[in-house]
């Protein structure tokens, strides 16, 4: 039997929807940790957690304690420094004549028209913010109606074998998505019939991926030429192709921004990971000094003997009160709960991690550094994105 790693080959034609359901599930399970961290970094972004891989949010309601969210303050903010530069294409005609340089400026003209057209700039924004949050954003090129259209992608839609990609470039990738059936067997009329009794097949993709009732996975494969033979692209649903084409082209229909790319593999590491450390460890430094301000530095009211028929007049929720028979007058007392050391090494992590991504605390914080006067002879500082 043919092996599913290679799907695009002629052994597996008319029923390439098996090669790619079995090599695209098995590859989920083997790195599971890869995908489960995608999860793990949206929650410390936005202290949500996702229930299920069609992308349902749900906000963690035991998250009681106080938190310090550094990790969406630093990713918001590299997101308004660096990611708020608009490209611009020029063509330059130094010498040109007048002909040309008309043409030019009129090729500028409609490359802008078109940046706004696709919304470019929006779509390449939330790709940044997607390297940071993940390690790597995705932009997805294609044609609608016959015009170039710019869509952001998920990292977690693409599934490529890291043993494959030792250099960052996989030789062949697949794309996962969890849609929506009807709309699906409306793309390919031909294949309704088919699409439609494919939903009703296991709820199961993975062992950690659920499909609500209505969803279907959509499966698409990229194979890029090599030895002077083209490449393949293919469409499949579990149990039924939906195309199979020649993929000519030496590049894949996406363009991949990682953060910081990782030494070999496919998937980068973004700022989220790079501070998770810190920010767990914030979490539960800020866990402590709640549970700790609760139970040690709550105000204390201490009633004499002769005053105990006044407990039950005293409504106050916050502060505790007792009866003793140690004293003749009220005794009001609040204790201190920790030392200053922990809340020194609070501000430190804070402090550690804005340097370590290369965010000083007055660009976060839209603050001038402290020390800096108003005038023309104030020096300058600087950090990530050239904002002073």
């Amino acid at each position: 039997m043919p092996s599913p790693g290679r799907w695009w080959t002629d052994e597996w034609e008319g029923r390439r929807h098996e090669a790619l359901a079995s090599y695209v599930r098995h590859i989920e399970e083997e790195q599971y940790d890869i995908f489960n961290g995608f999860h793990q970094d949206a929650w410390l972004y936005q202290q949500c957690r996702v229930l299920r891989a069609e992308g349902e949010w749900h906000e963690d309601a035991q998250s009681g304690a106080v938190t310090t969210n550094l990790a969406e303050s630093l990713v918001d903010s590299l997101v308004a420094m660096v990611a708020r530069h608009l490209v611009r294409i020029t063509y330059p005609t130094d010498g040109a004549d007048w002909s040309t340089q008309r043409q030019a400026r009129r090729l500028e003209r409609w490359n802008e028209a078109e940046f706004a057209r696709t919304s470019y700039y929006d779509r390449r924004t939330e790709m940044f913010r997607d390297a940071c949050v993940t390690g790597t954003g995705v932009l997805a090129f294609s044609q609608q109606e016959k015009l170039p259209t710019v869509e952001r992608a998920l990292i977690d839609e693409f599934i490529v074998d890291e043993t494959t990609c030792r250099y960052g470039v996989p030789p062949w990738l697949q794309r996962r998505r969890l849609v929506d059936a009807e709309a699906l067997a409306d793309q390919f009329p031909k294949k309704a019939d088919e699409i439609m009794q494919a939903r009703l097949g296991s709820r199961i993709w993975t062992s950690y991926t659920r499909l609500r009732s209505d969803q279907i996975v959509l499966l698409e494969g990229w194979k890029l030429p090599s030895g002077g033979k083209p490449g393949k692209y293919v469409g499949a649903v579990p149990g039924v192709d939906l195309f199979d084409e020649k993929w000519t082209s030496s590049r894949y229909p996406f363009v991949f921004f990682r953060w910081s790319p990782k030494m070999t593999g496919f998937y980068g590491r973004g700022v989220v990971r790079q501070i998770a450390g810190k920010q767990l460890r914030i979490n539960k430094l800020n866990y402590v000094l709640q549970r700790g301000q609760d139970l040690v530095a709550r105000p204390r009211l201490f009633l004499a003997g002769k005053d105990a028929h006044l407990k039950p007049l005293i409504d106050n929720g916050i502060a505790s009160t007792y009866v003793t028979t140690s004293g003749r007058e009220y005794k009001f007392t609040t204790s201190e709960a920790f030392g200053p050391e922990i809340y020194q090494q609070r501000r430190e992590l804070i402090a550690e991690a804005r340097e370590e991504i290369g965010i000083s605390e007055s660009a976060s914080s839209g603050t001038r550094p402290p020390g800096a006067a108003s005038g023309i002879a104030i020096p300058p500082s600087r950090s990530i994105g050239g904002r002073t």
